[in-house]
């Protein structure tokens, strides 16, 4: 029977408490039979893909992320099972009726953070390799020290660093005290400035924000010494350098960026640095479709989807939005739609803001080259109509922010190749002086 106190605080969010506990002394294959014999706790998709996961510490946080998403019954009706041979662990003698100092902090601190997550939660797919080692970081991690999620755009670094920012020992490590920072729009000094005073005012108003932006920064750091040490400091979506300067308040510090001066800015005795692929794997692509279309999804129509969309996140997101409520035999359909999707294009778009129009324009040259194709650069230099050094410099600056990437073939000769996802946004948006047929002709005479 639940309680007030239930309510207020459901099981399904309480036992996440008891994570590391599970992790040191659990093992899912003990209970798979009386799970077998209960009636649906786990869904036969969601026990598949707990037992394919060969990782054990992996295999429990996915148990705890289903089990996160089930009703207070189901939960109780799992504690049942686990008193049978897991009679030891705290979570089969908890009492409904307890609700401690840290629980209440633990609670508030989620809440908050619910407050910046994006938005479909209920599609959410949590990626368990990188949600283990970033979890473990982020506890493990000391003031002055820094973790850098570094990804392409679209890849779900924020969804990740919220997934573990909520869990409970990432947030008692951090004596229950993460500050979250967008920092997408911060591109200019005023920004910067202007972002720093909000956050003075929002967490310690106290401080006078009209005062230099040095004597802020001092007594922000002081206010953080003195009265929240222990916090953790998120800043995302981060673009220049500039900005961690300036929110350097000798915190711990998680930030996320696709900007790789920002990714090897730090030393490596005092950061981390994770990389995120900018694909699901194939269960977690297969899981992400099953949540859209439940049981009516079938391997062959996803394994299409998925190839079509490269398992990339950010595709597959902005397709699921045109998903919703229709039969899966016209999901195909849809893909097509999403690739010219206005809001994702407009999220592309506004991520080449760094670039200046000479930048932009050479940039729109790549929609007639195929994505991962290796051009080489001297060719895109004649195709442009631009000196090599030049150009050489302009995809540098394409590569730091992850748009394109660089290799050398033969350790001479350089070479580029652009990303999956910029050219979906190319073939609705590129403006060129030729029409597309012309300048493949003059690519082709290029390289005759």
């Amino acid at each position: 029977m639940a309680s007030n106190d239930q309510r207020y605080f459901p099981m399904n969010l309480r036992l996440p408490m008891y994570l590391d506990q599970f992790i040191k002394d659990f093992a899912f294959h003990d209970i798979t039979n009386d799970l077998s014999k209960a009636d649906m706790i786990f869904t036969d998709t969601e026990m598949k893909r707990i037992l394919d996961i060969e990782d054990s510490e992996q295999q429990v946080i996915q148990m705890f992320f289903f089990l996160y998403e089930k009703n207070e019954e189901l939960v109780w009706r799992f504690i049942g099972i686990l008193e049978k041979c897991y009679h030891w662990l705290m979570v089969t003698n908890y009492s409904m009726n307890q609700i401690n100092d840290e629980e209440r902090l633990y609670k508030f601190a989620y809440d908050r953070l619910g407050k910046v997550e994006p938005k479909h939660q209920d599609i959410n797919v949590h990626r368990l390799k990188y949600f283990s080692e970033l979890r473990t970081s982020l506890i493990n991690l000391q003031p002055h020290h820094y973790v850098i999620l570094f990804g392409n755009l679209g890849c779900g670094k924020k969804w990740l660093a919220i997934d573990v920012c909520k869990d409970y020992a990432v947030l008692k490590s951090t004596n229950f005290s993460i500050h979250w920072l967008d920092m997408s729009d911060c591109i200019s000094e005023e920004k910067d400035l202007e972002k720093l005073k909000k956050f003075a005012n929002t967490v310690f108003p106290s401080i006078d924000t009209t005062q230099s932006k040095d004597v802020i920064v001092k007594d922000i750091r002081e206010a953080i010494k003195s009265k929240d040490k222990e916090c953790l400091l998120v800043l995302t979506e981060v673009q220049n350098k500039h900005v961690i300067k300036l929110f350097d308040f000798d915190t711990k510090v998680l930030i996320t960026t696709r900007n790789k001066n920002i990714r090897d800015y730090y030393s490596k005795y005092f950061s981390k640095v994770l990389t995120v692929e900018d694909s699901f794997t194939f269960p977690e692509g297969a899981e992400f479709l099953q949540k859209i279309g439940g049981n009516n999804t079938d391997s062959v129509r996803t394994s299409n989807i998925l190839e079509e969309t490269k398992s990339h996140p950010f595709l597959l997101a902005t397709l699921a939005r045109n998903l919703v409520g229709k039969p899966p035999n016209v999901w195909e359909e849809a893909i097509s739609d999403t690739k010219t999707n206005s809001m994702m294009l407009t999220k592309i778009h506004n991520s080449l803001n760094v670039f200046n129009d000479e930048e932009k324009f050479v940039f729109d040259h790549f929609v007639i080259f195929q994505h991962s194709v290796e051009i080489p650069v001297l060719v895109i230099s004649k195709f442009c109509e631009k000196p090599l050094r030049d150009m050489e410099t302009i995809l540098r600056k394409f590569e730091k922010f992850s748009v394109v990437k660089l290799a050398y073939l033969d350790d001479k000769t350089m070479v580029c190749s652009q990303k999956y996802i910029y050219q979906q946004y190319l073939r609705n948006n590129a403006s060129l002086n030729v029409s597309i047929s012309d300048a493949h002709r003059r690519l082709v005479n290029i390289y005759e």
